[in-house]
């Protein structure tokens, strides 16, 4: 490819991107809370900025990093996203397409102008976060029985880390609260949780095994498997899980959603790539499914993650969800118009030239040869067929991009105006223009 080749490439990425992310804001009005849409957002900015680092097109990546920056904002609910933070993305998704067609075309007058605005733009995100930034509410001190501790630590940024010490514990040399010692230095305990229910009675205790169970709910800026290497010498002499919180897992499902996975990258190498599992997880949960391959009831990994509470049900789903998409993806490419039309010219040859056999056979009366030519009509029927369908896309794709124009209009009108498209699945052929 010729570098011209590669700049048109960069500007139908990011037109895709940008109108991806329109779509994404304008649904967002309605649905504000969706961390899909939000990821869309940072994921388009994020894939421009880094293409446009590529190219060393310094005006777009200085335009689109603070953006970034400020959509990470509300990915982690420390800024709020409300009708005008969306107007202002918006504008901000308009700006950076000039950039690209700027940057492209090699303008640099019009990237000084631009940058003007692009500083402009800027100091109003700005101005917004300052006004509208917003802060995670801290969690109520309350008393926390062994009942509830799933519930305390559900809807937080923690873990809740489970360790049932063996009861050749103490004998093996092990100090079970070393091991809590320890996690200090990774972050914080917030609380210690020492179940007793299964303790055996006093006449049938023995005191030199080992009864601790203990429920860790512990915070801090670490991965799982950072936590996992602190419990690597008690391995053998204590059953371990650490459990996320739900924010935890949102947290997966992002990063999930921001990964490119190979159309042959499996369910397990996913989660191992956000930090969902561990190797030894993931070893252990294979190792568990291999022993179990001969019974009829065999689950599957995702099964076998779930079923052990390694990982919640939500994040397997997101993985398999983008392993799906990873494969219908891979069977996609894209075709340069020109030449797809040059085939359908020549698919239309090819039918004319079937037509022509056929009358052939039939004058002559090639009696033997009417079957193959049966064949070789419905053929070359299929193949039209098909053809043409690659020419063909869906109704509602094109209808779609006025949803901006109602949204500009209903503001400058100050009338709610809401669009709706019934038959978007149709589709038309792709050179038809609507005026």
């Amino acid at each position: 490819m010729t570098a011209s080749d590669v700049q048109k490439l960069f500007m139908t990425e990011a037109e895709e991107l940008l109108t991806e992310m329109e779509d994404a804001l304008l649904s967002l009005e309605a649905d504000s809370e969706n961390i899909k849409l939000i990821n869309q957002l940072f994921r388009a900015m994020h894939t421009i900025k880094g293409a446009a680092g590529i190219f060393n097109y310094s005006a777009i990546v200085d335009f689109t990093h603070p953006i970034e920056t400020s959509i990470d904002k509300v990915r982690k609910n420390e800024l709020k996203i409300d009708c005008a933070l969306i107007a202002l993305l918006l504008k901000c998704k308009d700006h950076t397409w000039a950039l690209v067609n700027a940057a492209v075309e090699d303008d640099e007058a019009a990237l000084n102008a631009l940058s003007i605005q692009s500083q402009l733009i800027l100091a109003e995100l700005g101005r917004h976060e300052n006004i509208e930034s917003c802060f995670p509410q801290t969690i109520a001190a309350e008393p926390i029985t062994p009942e509830r501790i799933e519930g305390h630590y559900l809807d937080t940024g923690h873990w809740l880390i489970s360790l049932d010490f063996k009861a050749d514990t103490l004998r093996n040399g092990l100090d079970p609260l070393s091991f809590i010692r320890y996690l200090h230095q990774l972050g914080l305990v917030l609380e210690v949780i020492c179940l007793s229910h299964k303790l055996p009675s006093f006449e049938a205790c023995d005191f030199e095994s080992c009864f601790l169970r203990y429920r860790i709910i512990f915070a801090g800026n670490c991965t799982k498997e950072q936590i996992e290497s602190v419990f690597e010498f008690a391995q053998d002499d204590c059953d371990i899980q650490i459990l996320p919180s739900q924010k935890v897992s949102e947290s997966f499902q992002a990063l999930i959603e921001q990964l490119n996975p190979s159309e042959n990258q499996r369910l397990g190498e996913i989660l191992l790539a956000i930090g969902a599992i561990t190797e030894k997880e993931l070893v252990k949960s294979l190792n568990l499914q291999s022993d179990n391959a001969d019974d009829s009831s065999t689950k599957k990994l995702g099964e076998v993650l779930i079923a052990n509470q390694l990982v919640d049900k939500p994040v397997v789903e997101q993985a398999l969800k983008k392993q799906t998409q990873a494969r219908e993806q891979a069977q996609t490419i894209r075709v340069d118009s020109n030449r797809l039309g040059q085939l359908i010219n020549l698919v239309g040859e090819l039918v004319t030239a079937s037509a022509a056999m056929k009358v052939m056979v039939d004058r002559y009366h090639f009696l033997d040869a009417n079957d193959l030519v049966g064949c070789v009509e419905h053929l070359v029927q299929e193949i039209r067929e098909n053809a043409l369908q690659l020419r063909m896309v869906q109704i509602g794709e094109t209808f779609s991009r006025f949803r901006r124009v109602v949204r500009d209009v209903s503001n400058e009108l100050g009338k709610q105006i809401e669009l709706t498209i019934q038959g978007g699945e149709g589709s038309v052929h792709n050179s038809v223009s609507f005026q």
